[in-house]
């Protein structure tokens, strides 16, 4: 049993979600898969409780 190669996956995928040549049908098909979600800013995540950066780490 062989394993597809990654571009032969990716291709697949991409019919899958009938994207095409077209830029935004790209565009539209990748926000399909990846969602990046907006982080929080330093201070708000400090006032919910979350983890701050430490001085060192931040470009104050």
């Amino acid at each position: 049993m062989t394993d597809k190669p990654q571009v032969d996956k990716f291709k697949e995928l991409a019919r899958h979600l009938d994207a095409d040549e077209d830029e935004a049908a790209f565009e539209g098909a990748l926000k399909k898969i990846v969602h990046t979600p907006k982080l929080p800013d330093d201070d708000a995540a400090a006032k919910a409780g979350g983890a701050r950066l430490p001085r060192n780490w931040r470009e104050d």
